[in-house]
């Protein structure tokens, strides 16, 4: 769907824009620098693309795109916005990298549209923030919010301070920036997982869409890269695991979910369901098989006929009383019947 006009969002929101690399559509998500206003006013969205010599998007985006090249984007997603009533107004920004992007956003128009906001902002670009540093800087962490976006190592120090600082889960808002850890971190053993696994590739088994699709997998890769590598296009909008587009099912085989980095809900351990973005969820044995939940629950077939008879069913409860000389319980015993055909109308389309 091609729009005139951007959507609105929060200061600190991000998008995710999606590009065809060799043939293979591939997706990123970029925090919006430009405030809303801003946006709004020249009707585009300000992102930063840094270069990395080993990144494999970023490198291709600065190498070959050009004014003028039509990109695929996601609306405005995520959760790290400034709201008054939550937040205080003591707010501590902590970035790392280009981790500061969306605090560009964030300060400037919360700046803009609040008064009495103390602000302060801690920056490592290169070099690393350690603890003392914080302890300083910051003072009594007790009154503050802190705003979180940066790579893991230092996401790992914050959470080290943190806990010897006794914040509430709600001074804490974060993003995971960056991706994760190898996943070669969290074998218990001193082996690299190239040592540890044997086998060169699996064999994942991707029921998507109703179709059935047999891919390879490096033992060392996430499963979203295996999928993006064989041209699945996975539904994908964070690549940390966190907004819940790509949760899938695992039907069968098996899987490393490390309890340290685990953040699945009750739920979905119960059931089998997990993010194919995290960086320790890969087979390890024989096979995985995968079911990806399509990004448009009805296709334009089944919408149509869900349109008509719903319509139709309504059509009917009102005018039955007109057309029909039947008593009040059967007018109603009617509606009903009708819309069950409806329904089966619908599933077997």
């Amino acid at each position: 769907m091609v729009t005139k006009r951007i959507r609105f969002f929060r200061a600190g929101q991000y998008i995710t824009v999606k590009t065809h690399i060799y043939g293979n559509a591939v997706s990123r998500p970029f925090s919006i620098c430009s405030t809303p206003d801003e946006a709004l006013k020249g009707n585009y969205y300000e992102i930063t693309v840094e270069k990395l010599d080993n990144g494999f998007f970023s490198k291709y985006a600065v190498e070959n795109w050009r004014e003028g090249d039509v990109l695929s984007a996601s609306g405005p997603l995520g959760n790290l916005y400034y709201v008054p009533v939550r937040d205080g107004n003591r707010i501590v920004f902590i970035a790392g990298g280009s981790g500061v992007t969306p605090f560009r956003s964030i300060i400037r128009d919360t700046l803009k549209q609040y008064s009495g906001i103390s602000i302060l902002l801690i920056y490592g670009a290169k070099g690393f923030i350690t603890e003392g540093f914080l302890n300083k800087t910051i003072g009594s962490p007790k009154d503050k919010t802190f705003f979180i976006c940066g790579p893991s190592d230092m996401q790992k120090l914050l959470d080290s301070a943190f806990s010897k600082w006794n914040l509430l889960a709600k001074q804490i808002r974060r993003e995971n920036y960056g991706g994760l850890e190898p996943a070669d971190n969290y074998w218990n053993t001193g082996q690299k997982t190239s040592q540890r696994i044997k086998a060169k590739s699996f064999t994942v088994i991707v029921y998507k869409n109703g179709k059935t699709t047999s891919i390879k997998a490096d033992p060392e890769e996430t499963v979203l890269v295996a999928l993006e590598r064989a041209g699945l296009d996975p539904p994908v909008q964070c690549r940390s695991g966190t907004c819940g587009w790509c949760r899938s099912r695992l039907i069968s085989g098996n899987l490393i979910v490390p309890e340290k980095s685990d953040g699945r809900r009750g739920a979905d351990k119960k059931f089998d369901t997990f993010t194919p973005v995290h960086p320790t969820l890969f087979p390890t044995w024989k096979y995985q098989s995968l079911i990806h939940r399509s990004h448009n629950i009805l296709n334009n077939k089944q919408f149509k006929i869900l349109i008509v008879s719903l319509f139709s069913v309504f059509f009917d409860f009102l005018s039955v009383d007109c057309f029909y000389n039947v008593q009040e319980h059967c007018k109603y015993l009617f509606a009903i019947c009708k819309m069950l055909c409806c329904l089966i109308i619908l599933l077997c389309s």
